[in-house]
């Protein structure tokens, strides 16, 4: 058993000297494409889409005043849809 333990130890040493470059290289890709994806998310569409909604909230109001024209348009002030 012990005999197994250390051939399983050997081939995994073996292995990772062989193959340590492209797994660290995997590793760092993975690493960088959910840090650069989770910043995408939380730096640019998340304020991005707080501004379309700021945005858009009176136009909402005028649109559920049944005010289409000013819904649409705008009031001067505000934007329409």
């Amino acid at each position: 058993m012990a005999h197994e333990n250390e051939e399983i130890i050997a081939k995994a040493q073996d292995f990772w000297t062989r193959y340590q470059k492209q797994i660290t290289v995997v590793l760092a890709v993975v690493v960088l494409a959910v840090g650069g994806w989770y910043a995408y998310k939380n730096f640019i569409v998340k304020p991005n889409t707080e501004k379309a909604v700021d945005a858009m909230y009176k136009a909402e109001e005028y649109y559920r005043m049944d005010s289409l024209q000013k819904a649409l348009n705008g009031d001067g002030i505000h934007w329409g849809l």
